[in-house]
């Protein structure tokens, strides 16, 4: 029996979903009577570290996002990084190396940017280093922070080729990096039941125009203004709202619902997102990597209401040069730039796109590259 250490923060919920994609593509590769084991790093620490690196990551962004574009920056420094990075391992290090020493994993996978100069440290403490394989999943397709690069790991793997790029900047060996992309739980790439088919299990008419809503598992990016603008638009469509664990979201967006104007379905957390993408024609969503990764396998286009400074700027960028994309962060812009979007074949466009761009089998490449770590461990 192989045991897998996937190490993740909850910080916005995107590491605990890829890391998932990851377990449950394992699986599905045979790995299913394997231990598997999420942390989240922070949480070994004491009730301080796990505040200051895993609870205010969300306030922050949607209160004071310029304070963490400012940190995200200074602390590309390589100099201020490294400070950052020992302070890290002084007050997380013995406690990730005593789980370590007891769980004894024959693969760890980072999924976290923070997580991964300190694992190797950890290792190297241990005297465990060059034992147990490291391999990094990039989760930032296009901005990358150094945080995520350390030259130690075994592998690196990132979603793309300007990614890489940067990746052998910061020092990466380019023989140990493999652009693949991102990992996305195989729900993603299975056939979903036709559209009309999907609308009428909703409650939503079959022929209408929808517009689905998302702004990841905490329903953020002024997600209700965005509904509103649209609901009150007059425009020909129908609206799904995903709040993810807002429940105060979900509740203002339920009495809206009451007033009848439109079509409108509202959901809190749900496993439904595949089918409910597949029967949008649109989707307004924060630039999550995830949610993009997401959106490009059920090849619906999007348009981004909401980013983290630094962080997913690039991610931005990358749907608007791919074109199957477009930022709009003002409420009251986006009608009329829906209504652009319906006429013609300006969405098949955008469809045909991300046809050519999308990396469906990205999950399973990733997990063949770390069975074939278990493979050398368990040969030398």
């Amino acid at each position: 029996m192989r045991k897998f250490l996937y190490l993740i923060s909850d910080t916005g919920g995107g590491h605990r979903v890829a890391a998932r994609a990851v377990v449950s593509t394992m699986q599905s590769h045979g790995a299913n009577k394997d231990v598997h084991e999420i942390i989240d790093v922070f949480t070994m620490g004491n009730f301080f570290v796990n505040w200051l690196f895993g609870k205010t990551y969300g306030p922050m962004i949607s209160r004071i996002p310029w304070m963490y574009e400012f940190l995200f920056y200074t602390f590309n420094n390589p100099f201020l990084f490294y400070v950052a990075f020992w302070a890290n391992y002084f007050m997380l290090g013995p406690q990730i190396e005593k789980f370590i020493k007891k769980f004894q994993p024959d693969v760890i996978v980072s999924l976290h940017p923070l997580a991964n100069h300190l694992i190797v440290r950890v290792l190297k403490h241990a005297k465990l280093f060059g034992k147990i394989p490291i391999i990094t999943v990039v989760l930032d397709p296009i901005t990358l922070h150094r945080s995520w690069i350390c030259a130690d790991v075994d592998k690196i793997v990132v979603a793309t080729e300007e990614a890489r790029d940067l990746t052998i900047s910061y020092g990466m060996p380019p023989e140990e990096i493999v652009v693949i992309g991102l990992p996305v739980d195989p729900k993603f790439s299975l056939q979903s039941p036709p559209q009309e088919e999907i609308r009428k299990k909703i409650g939503l008419e079959e022929k209408t125009f929808t517009i689905m809503l998302m702004g990841g598992g905490d329903g953020m990016g002024n997600l209700e203004k965005f509904t509103a603008s649209l609901y009150y638009s007059g425009l020909p469509i129908q609206l799904i709202v995903v709040a993810g664990r807002n429940r105060k979201l979900q509740s203002h967006l339920e009495e809206m619902a009451k007033e009848g104007e439109i079509p409108l379905k509202v959901f809190g957390y749900t496993q439904d997102v595949p089918d409910l993408m597949a029967g949008s024609d649109l989707l307004l969503t924060k630039a999550g990597p995830g949610s993009i990764a997401e959106a490009l396998l059920k090849e619906i286009p999007v348009i981004i209401i909401s980013y983290v400074p630094g962080q997913e700027e690039g991610n931005v960028r990358w749907v608007e040069e791919e074109k199957f994309g477009k930022l709009v962060e003002d409420p009251t812009d986006v009608p009329d730039i829906v209504e652009n979007l319906m006429v013609g074949d300006n969405l098949q466009k955008m469809r045909d796109t991300m046809r050519t761009i999308k990396r469906p089998n990205a999950a399973h490449e990733i997990v063949e590259l770390i069975l074939k770590f278990t493979e050398k461990k368990k040969n030398e």
